[in-house]
């Protein structure tokens, strides 16, 4: 949109402003790739309680004037804010090229982190918390996807990305008994005695029922009674 400037507050819950930005109606309702900082306040208070206020301008370089001066205002009041700069920094209207965006991706291709990064990488995730959204968010964020269509664009992207990912064998039972609404309860190891075939272990009651060709609830109740199947076979949990 043209118009679509605006210069913008996350206040915590009691209105105290912590952050001042500038940007698109998107951009300003978005508290995530903010600095750490902000993350960190975020996190505190939690997203569903962050106050937003923002203040639509007719031009780019009007947002940009206005965050900075709002900037300065509140720190003249005294008031901490989590911005690292004053607010109006940046290039109004510039859009980077394709080429400078090839240029930006090759330069992090290959990147690789040192062990010692990575394990801080971990520690900071694991200290980190997040906030869990209410049942009133999760309703807004599920009726805000229903009825979605994907364009054929996307279709394609989606198909694209999953070309050529190779799944283990225990990754695909466990995908095909949760289309079948197979529990975790019902992946217990069994393990079946055939006096003829011997001794066999199934990694769930879904892969039993499709071998022998039998219900899955069958197999249950033979189980709980220790009772033969028809075929001979003698079942039990593994760690029953």
């Amino acid at each position: 949109m043209q118009d679509d400037y605006y210069a913008y507050v996350h206040c915590k819950p009691d209105g105290t402003p912590f952050y001042v930005g500038k940007g698109t109606l998107r951009r300003s309702r978005s508290l995530s790739s903010r600095n750490i900082h902000h993350r960190h306040t975020v996190d505190k208070y939690g997203a569903e309680n962050i106050v937003m206020g923002r203040l639509q301008c007719s031009s780019d370089s009007i947002a940009f004037e206005l965050e900075a001066g709002i900037i300065k205002c509140l720190k003249r009041m005294g008031v901490s804010l989590t911005n690292y700069t004053e607010g109006g920094v940046g290039a109004p209207g510039v859009k980077v090229s394709k080429e400078t965006r090839e240029k930006q991706a090759r330069s992090q291709r290959g990147r690789k982190h040192s062990e010692d990064t990575k394990l801080r990488i971990a520690a900071s995730h694991k200290r980190r918390t997040y906030p869990k959204a209410s049942e009133e968010t999760k309703i807004k964020m599920a009726e805000a996807h229903r009825g979605r269509v994907h364009s054929e664009e996307a279709k394609i992207k989606i198909s694209m990305s999953g070309k050529g990912r190779i799944f283990t064998e225990a990754h695909k039972h466990h995908i095909a008994e949760g289309r079948l609404g197979v529990s975790p309860a019902n992946r217990k190891v069994i393990v079946g005695v055939h006096p003829t075939q011997g001794t066999k272990e199934w990694q769930s009651i879904q892969l039993v029922a499709q071998e022998l060709g039998v219900w899955r609830q069958s197999i249950q109740t033979h189980i709980k009674r220790l009772g033969t199947m028809e075929s001979g076979w003698v079942l039990r949990f593994k760690d029953g």
